[in-house]
């Protein structure tokens, strides 16, 4: 994979099958891939999660729509 907008790594991710240490790469506001940080292709921006839940996909909860 070539590379990529952002990085984000060394995050505890949480997918429906497993929780695991690992990073996510974005490109265009779209993520191309979840998995190990060792696996993740080079970013513009490398973010350091410092170990932080990173739930891939979810919206924040607690949003207010309309004024």
């Amino acid at each position: 994979m070539s590379k990529v907008d952002k990085v984000f790594k060394n995050g505890k991710i949480v997918t429906p099958h497993s929780v695991f240490r690992g990073g996510i790469a974005v490109n265009d506001g779209k993520i191309v891939a979840i998995g190990s940080d060792t696996v993740m292709p080079q970013g513009e921006t490398v973010l350091d999660l410092g170990g932080k839940v990173v739930l891939p996909g979810i919206i924040d909860n607690h949003v207010h729509f309309g004024s």
